[in-house]
């Protein structure tokens, strides 16, 4: 059974975190040649984690910025 973890930044949406979900289980799925029939991926299980803080190359990142737009100027 696949497990994987996913972080994230605190306050997505739920349709976000789904999404990303679902994303994440079908590259597992895929990466592990597993079928695309409907119920596949049930034990492949993603834990998300929402992270309050983080840091990129070195810098924390702002409360409340989102990744793609740290750094930006």
């Amino acid at each position: 059974m696949p497990i994987a973890d996913l972080t994230a930044p605190r306050g997505l949406s739920e349709e976000h975190k789904a999404a990303l979900v679902k994303d994440l289980t079908d590259l597992i799925i895929k990466s592990e040649k597993g079928a695309d029939a409907p119920g596949y991926g049930y034990p492949a299980w993603t834990f998300v984690h929402e992270a309050e803080g983080f840091a990129i190359a070195g810098q924390v990142c702002p409360a409340g910025k989102a990744p793609l737009e740290f750094g930006k100027k």
